[in-house]
């Protein structure tokens, strides 16, 4: 069943000597016509018009209702005022809002031809709210080119430009949050739009990129290092295969930032995850790993990471289980091992050993958040927790301190 679209406009103050009858074309229709929303009307499937205009422009609602009328969509007018400073922009964009959701359509089609100078960003920023917070579709964004009377004149599509918005907050939540989910579902619900022309290859390599960016939101989000690792891997291959001249926007400005990320967490070629090798660069990227959860105060997951982390960098000193170090067995006993060593500093059997004391530090913050705050102990302050993640990157390369553990 067809969604029911909502044409959203607005009228100049010119008088009607000013608006000349051409021909709008838009993907190869045309209808001629006066007016720019009448035109938009007919060349897409819309079922009623709003025109929101200021009271000056009032004066052409005659002629335009008249032109509706001929093409037999209803039309209403609602008077606007002009938005000239930040407390009437903001006014107006309320009012537009109410004005929309009165209509109750599922979604809404821009025309910002006509319209007092600010009026057409008004309109795009109430449409942006309403597509966010009230689950109306933008069926599309237009603006028609009037050329002359003797010319044809071109309705150009700008609803990409929405698309692109929408890519850029993604991108940016990711940098600001270091959460895949957004650019993820971007991709699943607009992998079509990000496509200049939708038969390109690039729309089977997206839809596997899709693919692909699921696991890897998954596994990043859950602070899954190994699986992620792997998932980074598959996800950059599929990006290696897109061609971003074909993209919408300005090449580059989609995949290069995902990559650069992407490829700070990836693992080298393997075909599972349980292939990865333990050593210094496998190390490394777990570091980087954990660095980047505690970049962002996503503390569970940092500490989580942070203390698997000290494991592996264990095993890799004392050199237990190296060919199955992902085993459960081998893991275990690395971990009673340390333990071992902290009871007998615990009991002044031994001198004191930082790399124990680090390793008690992560263990208790690290139990606080496993048992969802469900402990008789108050969690230390984000910044003790952040010193001691912080302290386990910088001493990851001292042979020295972890071999006092031995």
């Amino acid at each position: 069943m067809r969604e029911e679209t909502l044409l959203v406009s607005s009228m100049g103050t010119g008088d009607q000597s000013r608006y000349k009858k051409t021909s709008y074309v838009l993907d190869g229709e045309s209808y001629e016509t006066k007016f720019s929303p009448v035109a938009l009307a007919e060349l897409v499937e819309i079922d009623r018009a709003l025109i929101a205009r200021t009271e000056k422009a009032s004066k052409n609602d005659d002629a335009l209702n008249e032109a509706f009328e001929k093409i037999d969509v209803p039309c209403e007018f609602e008077t606007i005022a002009v938005a000239e400073n930040r407390t009437e922009i903001d006014a107006r964009v309320g009012e537009l809002i109410e004005l929309i959701r009165e209509h109750d359509h599922e979604q809404v089609v821009l025309d910002i031809t006509f319209g007092f100078r600010s009026l057409p960003m008004v309109f795009f920023a109430a449409v942006l709210h309403l597509n966010a917070l009230s689950n109306v579709e933008i069926g599309g964004i237009y603006y028609s080119e009037f050329q002359s009377e003797s010319e044809v004149t071109p309705v150009i599509d700008m609803t990409h430009l929405h698309t692109l918005m929408e890519w850029y907050h993604a991108i940016n939540t990711f940098e600001r949050t270091g959460e895949l989910r957004s650019v993820h579902g971007l991709l699943k619900e607009r992998k079509v739009a990000l496509c200049r022309d939708e038969d390109a290859d690039n729309s089977k390599a997206l839809e596997e990129l899709v693919k692909k960016l699921n696991g890897t939101s998954r596994y990043f989000d859950s602070g899954i290092p190994l699986r992620a690792g792997k998932a980074a891997q598959d996800a950059l291959a599929t990006i290696q295969e897109i061609d971003n001249s074909d993209l919408i926007g300005p090449e580059e400005r989609f995949l290069h930032p995902l990559s650069e990320r992407l490829n700070r967490f990836s693992v080298d070629a393997v075909d599972d995850y349980t292939d990865i090798a333990l050593d210094m660069d496998e190390i490394d990227r777990q570091r980087e790993l954990v660095e980047f959860y505690a970049e962002y105060d996503r503390y569970r997951l940092a500490l989580g990471c942070a203390r698997e982390l000290f494991i592996n960098r264990f095993m890799l000193t004392v050199g237990i289980g190296l060919d199955e170090w992902i085993d459960r067995n081998n893991r275990e006993c690395a971990s009673r091992m340390i333990n071992a060593k902290a009871k007998k500093q615990e009991e002044k059997n031994i001198d004191d050993i930082a790399a124990i004391n680090l390793w008690q530090e992560i263990k208790d913050y690290r139990n606080w958040y496993a048992h969802s705050g469900f402990k008789a102990d108050d969690i230390r302050s984000e910044d003790m927790i952040y010193n001691t993640v912080l302290e386990l990157c910088e001493k990851i390369d001292d042979d020295e301190y972890w071999s006092e553990i031995i």
